[in-house]
């Protein structure tokens, strides 16, 4: 079913996708995720923190996870 209708569905996430990027222009978000953030009622800072708190633990989360599992 997927495979058969491979166009129909890409021509489909591309509307979608163009029709996402006008809009944003259109309310002057400069970064793909502005309008998730204001759904979210959360500024852009707070996730830009967020993300690089927990990309900064990723080393300490991996050690971590393979010694438990390694038991």
């Amino acid at each position: 079913m997927l495979k058969a209708n491979g166009r129909l569905f890409t021509h489909i996430t591309n509307v979608l996708a163009k029709d996402k990027e006008i809009s944003d222009r259109w309310r002057g978000h400069t970064d793909i995720a502005d309008s998730r953030h204001i759904g979210n009622s959360v500024e852009r800072e707070v996730v830009d923190a967020l993300q690089t708190a927990v990309e900064n633990v990723y080393p300490r989360l991996s050690h971590r996870y393979y010694k438990m599992k390694a038991k």
